[in-house]
């Protein structure tokens, strides 16, 4: 499983947007904008559902 970790990953819609203006466009700009400066980690994670 890939993961990421970072402030600005395009997950949660801004305070001053709707979710019809937040497009997939523009979570994307935002997910590269933040990659680009350095505020996103990822990793490959191990996962077992230990049901």
């Amino acid at each position: 499983m890939v993961c990421f970790y970072g402030p600005q990953l395009g997950v949660r819609t801004p305070p001053d947007s709707t979710l019809e203006q937040y497009t997939d466009a523009k979570r994307l700009e935002e997910f590269r904008t933040a990659r680009g400066r350095g505020l996103v980690a990822g990793g490959i994670v191990d996962y077992r559902n230990n049901r």
